[in-house]
């Protein structure tokens, strides 16, 4: 009966233990079931995940067979996931974009880390476009290497736009203007080589800087004031420099200016792009020097020729009262002759008439005026005389408006001819005296130019007098003489000189010592084209402060044959 009792009793506990394992085991099941299902549901979602990635995602084994991927990388290979699967890169893939894939493949295992690599991708349309493509090695549960993930990265925009920039940049770096680009201050943080070129500052020595470091002094506040404005009122600046190089030097550029805005339309930075145009400037100053000097010729012309006709009948007509006069002088010692015989044979005869008519005589100073007329006559033709050579002079001047002309001249013409013609410019202000060498041979030149740098230099020397405001008048002194090579012409003012920066430039084209507006400063520039490249001579300066200055023109007796 116990017996009986302790088997039920191990029955109902084992009956219960099978119970509750069961239970247990219904429990373990179910929970299988609910990580299965969010098992799934996670990988669903990852699945899910990946394929709404623009992104192309691959999964590769370690034998480099394909064994998933998303959507997008479908797109790019043309193959759905189904087919993919147990596939190589050279099934699917282009042959070059194949050898880089099993490379980096094999880069990716050999050292367990990242790969990355641009190629070119044909799509199934045939359309072209560039990617980078990230590979990483990934691992299973136990830590063992399981295959390659990778994932394609566009860069079609980005290239095409990286070579837009190349080529914009490799513009601007090519270009011949000069192109600056500052920030809202003002300081530079660009510029291209061709503004090296222009100003002779490097790149390095100009980013910081502000432009003003090509500030000549030659525009005032004003006109900067008018540029800022402009451009800082979103406006686009169009105008003129004159600028100074690094060396001090000048040089014209024409600039314009504007302002850079980001999307948003706010101002970002500034830039200018500038083009030198010293040569142009050059070109239209000789061009209008030379323009003067033809309506200077002109002119001489015109009043030589006005002149001319009036001296002649005025000199005629006085030839003609000289003549008259001594006629009338002839008959004076007749009359008196007569009034004497009158008197001594009839001393009764019109006494008082007589008597009036010596009156008259002493009063009008008779001899004093027979004497006089011989001077006056004397002077009037020397007159004549000096108006006749103003006119041949001038004449002669005139002809610096045949440009091309060439021939035999003696610069002691050209001297004399340019001292008549400028001598309004000196008059007062200095003595001209001259030392011409009798017996200057001539030379084969273009009269009118030479005639022009003589005319120049005068001006030159007469201006610089006159900015002494002396109270007694200066010197100008022209001298000239000849060796077997060269004729030469020395022109000496007592002026105040000059000092040896000013004259390391003197010849500089636009350099000037008077002030703003009175003078280009190609006087001399031109000049020394004429003397020294048009005709192979030589034109040296000799000053110092106080100590008054000296041009000496150097002029071939025998012109090259090279010259034309």
């Amino acid at each position: 009966m116990l017996l009986l009792l302790w088997l039920a009793w191990k029955l109902r506990r084992s009956r219960q233990n099978i119970l509750q394992s069961k239970r247990r085991l219904e429990d373990t099941v179910a929970k299988l079931h609910q990580a299965r299902d969010e098992q799934r549901e996670q990988m669903y979602f990852l699945h899910e995940l990946l394929n709404v990635l623009p992104n192309p995602v691959f999964f590769k084994d370690r034998e480099g067979k394909f064994i998933g991927c998303n959507q997008a990388f479908v797109n790019l290979t043309g193959v759905e996931q189904e087919e993919l699967q147990g596939k190589t890169a050279r099934d699917v893939l282009d042959g070059q974009l194949t050898e880089i894939a099993a490379a980096t493949d094999r880069k990716v295992f050999d050292s367990l880390g990242q790969q990355y690599y641009e190629s070119e991708v044909i799509l199934p349309d045939g359309r072209k476009r560039y990617y980078g493509i990230m590979k990483d090695c990934f691992r299973r549960r136990d830590g063992s290497v399981g295959g390659v993930i990778g994932c394609f990265f566009d860069l079609t925009e980005i290239k095409e736009t990286e070579r837009k920039l190349e080529r914009l940049f490799l513009v601007v770096e090519q270009a011949n203007e000069a192109i600056v680009i500052t920030d809202l201050e003002g300081s530079i943080v660009y510029c291209n080589p061709a503004f090296t070129r222009v100003t002779g500052y490097s790149q390095a020595e100009a980013l910081g800087q502000n432009p003003r470091i090509l500030k000549s002094g030659r525009q005032d506040e004003a006109f900067y004031q008018e540029l800022w404005a402009t451009i800082t009122a979103g406006e686009t600046w169009h105008g003129t420099f004159k600028n100074k190089r690094k060396d001090e030097s000048l040089f014209d550029e024409q600039a314009v200016i504007f302002p850079v805005k980001n999307k948003a339309g706010a101002i970002i930075n500034y830039a200018a792009v500038k083009r030198n145009v010293t040569k142009e400037k050059q070109l239209e100053d000789q061009l209008r020097l030379s323009q003067r000097m033809e309506a200077v010729g002109q002119l001489a012309a015109g009043v030589a020729h006005e002149l001319n006709t009036p001296i002649g009948f005025v000199a005629s007509n006085t030839e003609s009262v000289k003549n008259y006069v001594a006629q009338f002088k002839q008959l004076i010692p007749l009359y008196r002759e007569f009034v004497d015989k009158v008197v001594q044979t009839q001393p009764g005869l019109l006494p008082d008439e007589l008597k009036r008519l010596r009156e008259a005589e002493e009063d009008a100073h008779l001899d004093f005026i027979l004497e006089d007329l011989d001077d006056l006559f004397a002077e009037t033709e020397e007159g004549f005389e000096r108006i006749s050579q103003i006119v041949v002079k001038l004449r002669e001047f005139s002809r610096v408006d045949h440009g091309d002309e060439s021939g035999h001249y003696n610069i002691n013409k050209a001297i004399e001819t340019t001292l008549v013609v400028s001598r309004n410019e000196y008059k007062y202000v200095a003595e001209a005296e001259t030392d011409l060498a009798a017996d200057l041979p001539d030379i084969v030149c273009n009269s009118g130019e030479i005639n022009q740098v003589l005319l120049n230099i005068i001006v030159n020397a007469a201006q610089a007098i006159k900015e002494q405001q002396r109270q007694d008048k200066g010197f100008i002194r022209i001298a000239t003489d000849f060796d077997d090579q060269w004729v030469r012409c020395r022109i000496s003012d007592d002026g105040p000189g000059m000092s040896e920066e000013v004259k390391e430039k003197i010849f500089h084209p636009f350099f000037t010592t008077k002030a703003v507006g009175t003078g280009t400063g190609l006087g001399l520039y031109i000049s020394y084209d004429i003397i020294v490249n048009k005709h192979g001579g030589k034109l040296q300066v000799e000053s110092s402060p106080g100590q008054g200055t000296t041009f000496i023109i150097y002029l071939p007796r025998e012109k090259k044959s090279s010259e034309g």
